[in-house]
């Protein structure tokens, strides 16, 4: 009996404590444009930083360890990488724990009053980080064929292979984070290149966004 006074007190008091840290964000985003603002800014922030924590984790469990050429170009993924908490946040079983957490209460069926910028982002991370994980995986796939194919004594040459194909993807991934982090805080689109564009579209096509194509130069005739 005690015990179920117990857990319904902590479900009261968890349940008290989460309304009033929803008003209490709700007072900061509707108190004025300028806080607004702010909150969207540092939402976008973490939103991003945690997209290139995974990217960072993704690759060390692919390869078994970061490669040191990114080390050299990317210093701070060292501190990243020995972070006790964000290890832990990393593991793949947590990181769909998480994704799946912010699309239900951000996207889905929003707790809070996060803006239409913070969302669009939130799912366009999602995607890319899909796209990531799909390249690697194919890449494991011939990897592995590979290894059954080549003779044992060239085993060592995938490997090397696998570390330059992480370190490509490392690098481009992390500039399309933070290429998407600026065009997100000057609340604009992210344009991507060829196929890609695709996954921009059917973000704004989920929030029914329109974007409107960037204007081509008119080239002038020859005979003016």
């Amino acid at each position: 009996m005690n015990k179920k006074i117990q857990r319904e007190k902590k479900s009261f008091l968890f349940s008290k404590y989460f309304r009033y840290l929803s008003a209490y964000f709700k007072y900061l985003q509707k108190k004025s444009r300028k806080h607004r603002l702010l909150m969207q800014r540092i939402q976008l922030s973490v939103l991003y930083f945690f997209a290139i924590v995974t990217l960072t984790y993704t690759i060390t469990q692919t390869l078994g360890y970061f490669p040191n050429l990114l080390l050299k170009i990317f210093p701070f993924a060292k501190s990243i990488l020995n972070m006790p908490l964000l290890k832990f946040l990393s593991t793949p079983e947590k990181t769909i724990m998480l994704y799946a957490f912010a699309l239900e209460y951000v996207i889905i069926n929003p707790r809070f009053d996060f803006s239409v910028i913070f969302k669009f982002n939130v799912l366009l991370v999602f995607l890319l980080e899909m796209l990531e994980n799909l390249l690697i995986s194919y890449w494991d796939l011939f990897y592995i064929r590979d290894i059954d194919v080549i003779p044992r004594n060239l085993v060592n040459i995938p490997k090397t292979e696998a570390v330059a194909f992480c370190t490509a993807l490392y690098i481009f991934f992390f500039t399309m984070y933070i290429y998407c982090y600026i065009k997100s805080l000057q609340r604009k689109f992210p344009i991507f290149p060829g196929i890609l564009q695709k996954i921009v579209d059917s973000v704004a096509f989920w929030f029914r966004l329109k974007r409107i194509p960037p204007k081509k130069k008119k080239k002038k005739d020859n005979n003016e």
